[in-house]
């Protein structure tokens, strides 16, 4: 194997399995683990979509389905599966994003009116 290919491989590597780091952890994941959080996906759907350019399970809920459809190797009704998917998987995400954002600031709110009684 040559040093280019060598220095190749180990680029892939750790782009896909470690290039980044969890905010407030020391916890590393790349992009292959994030396109395998939809639900449906394998590992190799998920490979094709990534060399096509989808990089997120955000990047497949917001493409069109026919891009979906034009991914060599990605059959109309597996393109249709994913597309559904991914869509459910981003929406549960910002509900969940959300709640915790409401609830955050629900408590935010009652420490406020604690302090505030404290003083009064």
């Amino acid at each position: 194997m040559t040093v280019d290919r060598l220095r190749l491989a180990k680029f892939l590597a750790d782009l896909l399995d470690q290039r980044f780091t969890i905010p407030g952890t020391s916890i590393r994941i790349g992009l292959d683990p994030m396109l395998g959080l939809i639900p449906g996906i394998g590992d190799i759907a998920a490979e094709l979509l990534y060399q096509a350019g989808f990089k997120s399970a955000e990047d497949v809920a917001q493409s069109e389905l026919e891009e979906i459809m034009d991914v060599e190797g990605i059959s109309k009704e597996k393109a249709e599966s994913l597309h559904r998917s991914a869509k459910e998987h981003v929406e549960e995400k910002q509900r969940q994003e959300a709640e915790a954002a409401a609830q955050k600031a629900l408590e935010g709110a009652m420490a406020a009116d604690e302090a505030a009684s404290k003083e009064a």
